[in-house]
């Protein structure tokens, strides 16, 4: 009496399957991580540190190389299952797995070519994000600062109201602007509302304890109503000059917070608020010839 032997389960074919799902999964994480990330960017603004924005990046690249791994295990491994089973001569089993491990295997290598797209922009620019998510809350605080320098000017009494506030005559700072706005309720604000990346903050109220250590912006004094929008008002202190008629280019950029070399934030007499690289700066910054007097911190 002779007795069927039950076929035993292809190990490889199981290993396949487990790769392949792992593959598969690994690279939806980093799908994910590659949707979080640019939120990150545009939302975060000064709260995000450059440390977080790197961790991520870094544990997408680690996601997508171990997902690349077990993808290519999956497929390599399945092959080796479904030869094995075709020639045990049904003492194996596990073809189905094996070719779920095959299929799982190239899916996920084919995420992987569509991730890897995707990311190598991320990675090449993620030294800069952080940057951009600061310019872009240190640029909304350079709009509110106009708001309020133009509502100063309206309650202003500047004889015949052909000048802007402030006028040289009567400011010697920026700091000492930024103490009036404040004081005068322009600006319900504390004065870490006046600093940006690089500097150091000073979150209180006393007019006494906010230096220019805590300050980035430096003013353009003395405009007219009849300068024409394009002129600059405010702009990062990083741009060493104390007056536009001494502007001539990106030679002027300085090592300095808040963002050195890599851009300088104006916000010009109309209300626009810019962020030029140095490339840009040249060309757009100064298009008046204007040569007022510029109030550093």
């Amino acid at each position: 009496m002779s007795t069927k032997q039950t076929p035993k389960l292809c190990g490889l074919a199981t290993a396949s399957r487990t790769l392949g799902a792992s593959g598969v999964l690994l690279g939806l994480i980093v799908m994910g991580l590659l949707v979080v990330i640019p939120v990150v960017m545009v939302v975060g603004d000064d709260r995000v540190s450059p440390g977080l924005m790197k961790a991520l990046v870094g544990a997408a690249f680690l996601f997508f190389v171990a997902g690349m791994l077990c993808s290519v295990s999956a497929v390599v491994v399945g092959r080796k299952a479904r030869t094995a089973i075709q020639q045990s001569s049904g003492s194996l089993a596990g073809g189905a797995r094996a070719f779920g491990g095959l299929t799982m295997g190239y899916a996920g290598l084919g995420l992987g070519f569509v991730i890897f797209s995707v990311m190598l922009p991320l990675l090449l620019s993620v030294t800069d994000a952080p940057l951009c998510g600061k310019t872009t809350g240190t640029l909304r605080n350079g709009k509110q600062i106009f708001m309020a320098m133009l509502s100063r000017t309206l309650d202003s009494s500047v004889p015949g109201g052909e000048c802007y506030w402030p006028q040289s005559s009567a400011y010697s700072t920026s700091t000492a602007v930024f103490t009036n706005l404040v004081g005068r309720g322009m600006l319900k604000t504390d004065y870490s509302f006046f600093t940006s990346p690089g500097l150091t903050g000073y979150r209180g109220t006393n007019a006494a304890l906010f230096t220019a250590e805590n300050n980035a912006w430096c003013v353009v004094a003395d405009l007219k109503d009849s300068d024409a929008d394009q002129m600059p008002l405010l702009f990062t202190r990083n741009l060493k000059i104390n007056s536009l008629a001494e502007f001539k280019g990106v030679e002027q950029l300085s090592d300095d917070p808040p963002f050195g070399r890599s851009c300088v934030l104006v916000i010009f007499k109309g209300g626009a608020a810019q962020k030029f690289t140095p490339e840009m700066l040249a060309s757009n910054f100064n298009i008046c010839h204007a040569t007022n007097r510029v109030l550093r911190p």
